[in-house]
């Protein structure tokens, strides 16, 4: 398997998923821009149907907006609009958390624990959280949702001494947000899967949503 992988918005517009594909082995697509209550405009039906023709494991993202708004409220946002689009098929990949600005503090803690659940009571898998330097430095570094995937956003030469203390190991490691890859214009976030194949196709969906 390839454990470089992407993730992508509207800031990197249209992507040629054909050619992406000769590089990157998943990617993560923004479907929920809850900092302004609104969908990302580039996950449609179109962009998924592209990924999956492709052949390229996909999961969705929302980019958290914890202020002033429930995370209960967020998650079922988040979750209906990622599967009118078209994600939630058996074997894609789960749908991820980016909480990296908002809230700090308690209400921040606790909007990322609603979220956590309802996500959960709505999808039947947990949420996977794309966090670094917020959690540590603004959230307090709380001990919460360990049984979660962690998705590292550090952009260093090494992600051991940047992890959260509610995680020993990431499985995900975001490490640049200049990679290049062939059929996007432009720079782009690139990720690596520190974990086994077998843990990899372990966290895939056991079921539609």
């Amino acid at each position: 398997m390839r454990r470089f992988g992407i993730d992508v918005s509207s800031f990197q517009g249209s992507v040629r998923w054909s050619l992406a594909r000769r590089k990157i082995g998943f990617a993560f697509c923004r479907s929920w821009m809850g900092d302004l209550g609104k969908p990302d405009p580039t996950f449609t039906k179109a962009r998924v149907s592209a990924i999956r023709k492709q052949g390229i494991l996909f999961g969705p993202y929302c980019f958290a907006g914890n202020s002033g708004v429930d995370g209960a409220t967020e998650a079922k946002r988040f979750v209906h609009h990622a599967v009118e689009a078209g994600w939630g098929k058996k074997g894609d990949l789960p749908g991820v958390l980016d909480i990296e600005s908002g809230t700090a503090g308690r209400p921040g803690v606790r909007f990322v624990r609603r979220f956590a659940r309802e996500y959960r009571r709505l999808t039947g898998h947990r949420v996977t959280v794309y966090t670094g330097s917020f959690w540590r430095d603004f959230l307090r570094n709380p001990i919460t949702l360990t049984r979660c995937r962690l998705f590292l956003a550090a952009y260093t030469k090494t992600w051991h001494g940047y992890v959260p203390r509610a995680w020993r190991k990431p499985h995900f490691w975001q490490f640049t947000d200049s990679a290049s890859v062939p059929g996007i214009s432009g720079h782009v976030d690139g990720d690596r899967y520190l974990r086994s194949k077998r843990s990899f196709h372990r966290m895939r969906l056991k079921r539609d949503v």
